[in-house]
């Protein structure tokens, strides 16, 4: 189902590619590649508090994962939060 649905996401179908990443996290609520990919969707559609929630959760289930890092810190930046994390003004 992961495959399906990020096969519809690369081809610009965010909301069915987000209907399958919630029924995949229904069966399985620790997915941390649905829930990241949920988030990217969600940022893309521009919910981006959500996108930073399920973004967070796909980090606490799999903090190794560098490219969910990199997607939070590109939701941050869209949410103008970037400068306030880093020292900045």
């Amino acid at each position: 189902m992961l495959q399906d649905a990020l096969a519809l996401h690369q081809a610009g179908r965010l909301r069915e590619a987000e209907a399958l990443y919630r029924a995949l996290l229904e069966a399985e609520p620790g997915n941390s590649d649905a829930l990241h990919l949920l988030g990217v969707a969600a940022h893309q559609l521009g919910r981006h508090d959500e996108a930073v929630g399920l973004i967070g959760r796909a980090i606490a289930a799999n903090p190794s994962r560098p490219e969910f890092h990199s997607n939070l810190g590109e939701v941050q930046r869209a949410l103008g939060r970037h400068a306030a994390r880093f020292g900045g003004e």
